[in-house]
């Protein structure tokens, strides 16, 4: 019954998890290894399964946690994330479309890496995993309305970058 029930209702998350952890770490390999932790500690905690209301958002919770935690680990020892280039471009688009796509990816990714975390996740959530108000404060362990207030203020904060990266041409 558990292996059926980690396949239909757990398993199918992985990838949600991966793309969290992933703009957290900003590390492939790391994500990975956050995900495979989280399986491990799920699996582990299989008594808890029937008690929890939102199996998503409990398994976002975790991925989220260890995330934090590798990125404590990791400035305590001072090694640093390794860097993404811009989206990959389409191979249909003109060079100076996809050279105007690769540096509005890198300037929006660079913009939302300097965002505080509480904003950065908080946008991820919303906005590429898609996950509602209410999952979003149940992940981050905040009020609904901070959730909306966090969620104003990065928007606020990535356009109000993209503006002056704009103005001066970068």
């Amino acid at each position: 019954m558990s292996l059926q029930y980690f396949k239909q209702h757990i398993f199918p998350v992985k990838d949600k998890l991966y793309r969290f952890a992933y703009r957290l770490l900003g590390n492939a390999m790391d994500a990975e290894d956050v995900v495979q932790e989280v399986f491990l500690k799920i699996w582990k905690k299989q008594e808890e399964w029937a008690s929890i209301e939102n199996m998503d958002a409990w398994c976002m919770t975790m991925a989220k946690n260890m995330s934090i935690d590798k990125l404590r680990s990791s400035r305590r020892f001072g090694e640093e994330s390794i860097e993404t280039a811009g989206e990959k471009p389409s191979d249909l688009a003109t060079p100076l479309e996809s050279a105007t796509q690769a540096d509005l990816s890198l300037h929006l990714r660079k913009a939302m890496d300097n965002l505080p975390d509480k904003f950065k996740m908080a946008i991820h959530l919303r906005d590429i995993e898609g996950l509602s108000y209410d999952e979003i404060a149940d992940i981050m362990q905040i009020p609904l309305n901070q959730v909306k207030i966090n969620l104003f203020r990065a928007r606020n904060a990535i356009r109000q970058t993209m503006l002056k990266s704009e103005a001066y041409g970068l």
